[in-house]
Order: structure tokens, then C-alpha cells, then sequence
């Protein structure tokens, strides 16, 4: 028998800001990285194209615009 399974708000954590680095979200869930990159997988998530794919998002409370960038504002 594995470890009871940590509850995390994984959405609740990106609704403000909804972008955010591995290391807020580590911070913000207090979680390993390990965890949260499990997490995210589980939320189908997007990580950015620049900054070596420094930020992250997940579905459900991304947003874009025609050229696929990530809405901050809206």
C-alpha cells in the first residue's frame, strides 16, 4: 500500500495570478516539483514556448487569442 495522496486545489491555485513558474506553484501548493508536474499532467496543462518553458497554465483556466498566446487580462 503507496502513501495516502496529498489533496491539492490544482485550479484554485492558478485563479489568480493564471500564469504562473514552477517554483510559485510549489510554493503556493506545498509540494515537490515531482507532485506538481503530476498534478498538472493530471489537468492538462500548458508550459510557455519562451523562457525555456519557465511558466505554466492548465486548461481550465487558460485563455488565448488568435496566435495562441496565453490572455492575462481576460
Amino acid at each position: 500500500m503507496g502513501r495516502p495522496r496529498k489533496e491539492l486545489d490544482v485550479v484554485r491555485t492558478f485563479h489568480a495570478p493564471r500564469v504562473l513558474t514552477l517554483e510559485q506553484l510549489c510554493r503556493k501548493m506545498d509540494a515537490s516539483r515531482s507532485t506538481v508536474l503530476r498534478r498538472l499532467e493530471e489537468h492538462g496543462y500548458h508550459s510557455s514556448y519562451n523562457q525555456a518553458g519557465r511558466f505554466f497554465t492548465i486548461d481550465e483556466v487558460a485563455q488565448f487569442d488568435a496566435r495562441t498566446l496565453v490572455l492575462e487580462g481576460g
